[in-house]
Parts: C-alpha cells; structure tokens; sequence
C-alpha cells in the first residue's frame, strides 16, 4: 500500500508478470499502469521480450507515481499486450491485467 500523507510522488519498483497465451513467440511487451477506472494511463512503456506460448515473464517497471485525485483511489492496474512477429511485422494479440497496488 502507498501512502500519500507526506505529500511526495512515490517512487514505483514493480515486477510486472505477463503470460503469453498465444500460439507463437511474443518479441514485445506494451505495460500500462492505470487508474481502478482505468480512465487514466499512469505509465506505458514498450519492451522487447521474448516469451513462448505458454510462458510466463517478469518485466521490472519504475516510474514516478503522478498525482492521484481523491476519486482514483484504489487498486491499480498493470494491462499488458504481447506482440507477436508474423509475416515480418509486429501485431497485438494479447492483452490482459494485473492489480498491482492499493493507494
């Protein structure tokens, strides 16, 4: 739980754990961290991966916590897709999410 009564911006270290679920290699991870709403993206960020069907990876984040109006209080979440390389491009194929923390 992150607490916002000193009045600083934490400083979020995360583990984000993603799952490829499709029939091929993922090579790229899209992480978003969201509002419980997730009206508002607190943070995105592009990896490349690698992680086969079935298979599970651990992609560290850090970021600085933006300010949280009192109405987005809650749980977190971490949505990510996997990207899969197919005819030579890149296309989205999976996307899911994680609660992440309460603040």
């Amino acid at each position: 739980m992150i607490n916002y009564v000193d009045g600083t911006n934490p400083v979020i270290d995360l583990e984000a754990q993603l799952v490829n679920p499709g029939e091929i290699p993922a090579v790229k991870a899209i992480i978003k961290v969201t509002t419980p709403d997730k009206d508002r993206v607190l943070f995105e960020s592009t990896q490349d991966i690698a992680v086969n069907p079935g298979e599970e990876a651990i992609i560290p984040i850090s970021f600085t916590l933006p300010e949280i109006r009192t109405n987005e209080l809650g749980i977190f979440h971490t949505l990510y897709n996997c990207w899969m390389r197919t005819a030579n491009r890149c296309s989205g194929r999976t996307k899911a999410s994680r609660p992440f923390c309460r603040v």
